[in-house]
């Protein structure tokens, strides 16, 4: 049906009524003026009758009274089948940092060109799937061996948070006594002997050398001297 047919069958209220949109059944028609649109009493699939505005039915912008979106909605949940788990949200983590460019951590992923595979895209079985076979337990973080790599089974691993947080593009390195390892590292090598954020403000803060950094014990560092404030002539 055209736009101006439908126009046309507006004249005749009887040609109109029993017209179905979507999931509508048109029941009555509403007069409307300049200032209001015409509208119509239409009954949806599921019982539920509403008013809804004419144009809204021809161009296709109202199908049901919501219905419809709460099926699909139970539909993905009932297929996905584990939509609460943890592993559910890994996956749903993984494609957001990839795919919405509204995700705070998309300039690190999808801005970068890091994608997500379409076999696991397109479907959380799938990805649940090697998961499983991949020794997924909960507590394990999903991997990428290489961080400049896509999201897929042969550039992905599970891992611990602090062998995950190592292996990042971000992590920090440092070379003291001739050796480069990451901060990471370095805070749990023996001959460091403060914590991690410790040796992170005293490398990246007070920008110390990196064998003071290291084995120098919390508070015992020389403090700075204090600036001489000289108070102004009278």
């Amino acid at each position: 049906m055209t736009e101006q047919q439908f126009i046309s069958l507006l004249d005749s209220h009887q040609q109109v009524i029993g017209q179905k949109f979507g999931r509508w059944t048109i029941l009555d028609i509403h007069q409307g003026s300049h200032h209001k649109p015409k509208r119509a009493t239409c009954r949806c699939e599921c019982g539920t009758v509403r008013s809804v505005v004419l144009s809204t039915l021809y161009h296709g912008k109202s199908h049901s009274c919501g219905c419809y979106q709460k099926e699909k909605m139970a539909q993905v949940q009932t297929k996905h089948g584990n939509a609460k788990t943890r592993l559910y949200y890994v996956w749903k983590g993984m494609r957001e940092r990839c795919l919405s460019p509204a995700n705070k951590s998309f300039p690190n992923y999808g801005g970068r060109g890091i994608q997500v595979c379409a076999e696991w895209r397109d479907s959380f079985s799938a990805f649940q799937s090697w998961a499983l076979a991949s020794g997924y337990l909960p507590g394990l973080t999903i991997e990428r061996r290489d961080n400049s790599g896509d999201y897929c089974p042969e550039n992905c691993q599970w891992a611990t948070h602090k062998a995950n947080a190592r292996n990042r593009r971000i992590t920090l390195a440092m070379t003291a006594f001739g050796e480069s390892k990451s901060l990471g590292e370095w805070a749990e090598d023996p001959r460091c002997v403060v914590s991690y954020d410790t040796l992170h403000n005293r490398v990246m803060c007070l920008m110390l050398p990196p064998e003071i950094a290291l084995t120098t014990p919390s508070g015992t560092l020389p403090h700075a001297p204090q600036p001489v404030i000289i108070p102004p002539a009278p």
